[in-house]
C-alpha cells in the first residue's frame, strides 16, 4: 500500500514540476497560467486518490475506489495529454512554416513591420507564437503518467480480505 501512495505522491510532484517548467519557459503572449492550473488539477486528483486509498481499513469501499482510480487515472491522463501534445506539436510545426514563409516575403520586399507580421499571421490563421515549450511539457507529463500507470499496476496493493458475513442462526426444528 505504501508503494502505491509513494508512487502517486511522486507522480503529483513531477507533474507540478513539469507545469512550473512550462510556465517558466512560456513565451510572451502565451497563456502561462494554464501551465500551472492543469498540472495542479492532475496533482490534486492524484493526492485525493492517495487520501481515499488510506481509508482502506476503515471504509473499504472508499479505499478501493481510491486505489483503482489511482491506477486508472494516470493512464487516462497519459492518453489525453499525449493527444493534446500531438495537437500542440502540429501548431509548432505550422508556426515554424509560417515564420519561414514570412521571412521569404520580407526578403522579396514585403514591408517588415510588427503590424504587417501580425496581419500576415492572422490572415493565414497561423499560431502567433511557437508552442514547442508546451509540447515538451505535455509529452513529459504524458510519459510520466504512462510510467506511473505501469508502476501502479506493478505495485498495486492487495486489499485486506473481506470480513465474512455473519452466519444466520440455525433454526431449531
Amino acid at each position: 500500500m505504501l508503494k502505491a501512495v509513494a508512487i502517486l505522491v511522486l507522480y503529483a510532484a513531477l507533474v507540478l514540476v513539469m507545469g512550473a517548467l512550462a510556465f517558466a519557459s512560456a513565451p510572451e503572449g502565451a497563456n502561462k497560467i494554464t501551465a500551472l492550473i492543469f498540472p495542479g488539477l492532475i496533482a490534486a486528483v492524484s493526492l485525493a486518490c492517495v487520501v481515499m486509498s488510506l481509508f482502506i481499513n476503515k471504509k473499504r469501499s472508499v479505499g478501493m475506489i481510491g486505489i483503482h482510480l489511482g491506477i486508472v487515472f494516470p493512464l487516462l491522463v497519459a492518453i489525453a495529454v499525449g493527444h493534446r501534445g500531438y495537437k500542440v506539436h502540429q501548431d509548432s510545426v505550422q508556426y515554424k512554416e509560417a515564420v519561414e514563409l514570412w521571412e521569404q516575403r520580407v526578403q522579396e520586399g514585403t514591408v517588415n513591420t510588427p503590424e504587417a507580421r501580425e496581419r500576415f499571421f492572422e490572415e493565414g490563421n497561423y499560431p502567433e507564437y511557437d508552442k514547442a515549450y508546451l509540447r515538451t511539457a505535455l509529452f513529459a507529463i504524458s510519459a510520466i503518467s504512462l510510467i506511473t500507470f505501469v508502476a501502479m499496476i506493478a505495485a498495486r496493493p492487495k486489499p485486506p480480505a473481506r470480513k465474512p458475513a455473519p452466519e444466520a442462526p440455525a433454526e431449531s426444528a
